[in-house]
């Protein structure tokens, strides 16, 4: 998870974890993140075994400062340990799972969801703009919605404003970025 947008990338789902399988892991997101790889300052991440030498080896090569949480401390990490909680209440828990390819697809799913858009009370929506064409996007459709409302069957959001993109989705462990 990226703190400073929530956003969330599922980087691989086993039933049997180990310490070369989350280096492995480790090693494959700078290709997910492609220029990005080296923008990430710190990784906080929990004192699980399965989070070796090697494992923080991948992100220090990157330049980002690998931090554990401190013992017995779930709150230290609160961003992931939320997003867990309310992946688990609204998706698993809901749902029959299969085996570990439908996991992977049904949490990978719920992490588009998540990371396309936030509620924020019940009238207002954010949608989170992942390049910097979604702002001309988002400006097209608040010119042309608006001309389009009688024809369409239900009320159109109003557009409050409109931000720039950030940064990229990352996923698995939490990661501050610059």
């Amino acid at each position: 998870m990226e703190i400073t947008t929530r956003r969330v990338r599922v980087l691989g789902v086993t039933a049997h974890p180990t310490g070369a399988w989350a280096t492995q892991l480790a090693r494959t997101l700078p290709m997910d993140l492609d220029d990005r790889a080296g923008c990430f300052r710190f990784l906080i991440r929990g004192r699980d075994s399965k989070f070796t030498a090697a494992f923080d080896a991948v992100f220090t090569g990157h330049g980002t400062a690998v931090i554990p949480t401190p013992p017995q401390s779930p709150r230290s990490n609160a961003f992931a340990e939320r997003w867990i909680r309310t992946a688990r209440a609204e998706c698993t828990d809901r749902l029959l799972i299969t085996g570990e390819r439908h996991f992977r697809a049904v949490l990978t799913t719920y992490a588009k969801h998540c990371n396309a858009g936030r509620a924020l009370g019940e009238d207002l929506s954010v949608r989170l703009p992942r390049h910097g064409g979604a702002i001309r996007q988002a400006t097209k459709e608040s010119e042309w919605l608006p001309r389009l409302a009688p024809q369409l069957p239900s009320a159109i959001p109003l557009l409050v404003g409109v931000g720039e993109p950030d940064s990229v989705a990352v996923g698995g462990v939490p990661l501050a970025g610059r």
